[in-house]
């Protein structure tokens, strides 16, 4: 029952894998409990060297 962050706010496909056998997959996430935690941005992070590009995610607790 979690939120997956980028295919609530993301856009386009999140592709996070660059190279190699898993070419054009998102194979990185960012999870959220939707009963504590409130989605309100995802996407792709520059390039810094990897052969995964960072998945970045705006996540706000909610209040109880």
């Amino acid at each position: 029952a979690l939120t997956n962050a980028f295919d609530a706010r993301g856009t386009g496909f999140g592709y996070t894998k660059r190279d190699g056998r898993w070419l054009r997959v998102r194979i990185d996430h960012v999870l959220a409990a939707p009963r504590w935690f409130a989605v309100s941005g995802a996407w792709l992070g520059e390039d810094v060297g990897s052969d995964h590009l960072p998945m970045v995610a705006d996540v706000t607790r909610r209040q109880p």
